[in-house]
């Protein structure tokens, strides 16, 4: 297995409600930890439509982190 500097960026496929979804976010691996630190949380493009039941609780200058728990509380 290969091990990405801090630094750079990493490709990972767009986490929003379309399963035929195949878009591209970029983001550091740091950032991907930080996102699903909270299980509730995920990462999606920002052109990508929120769902009922979904809330965009930070954006970020690639993608937005949308959360599922963020409307209960």
């Amino acid at each position: 297995m290969e091990v990405v500097p801090a630094g750079q960026f990493v490709p990972f496929i767009c986490e929003c409600a379309d399963g035929a979804c195949l878009g591209r976010v970029d983001m550091k691996v740091a950032e991907y930890e930080d996102v699903h630190r909270d299980r509730d949380q995920y990462s999606v493009l920002r052109a990508h439509q929120v769902v009922d039941g979904e809330k965009v609780v930070e954006q970020r200058p690639l993608f937005d982190i949308v959360s599922k728990a963020a409307l209960s509380g």
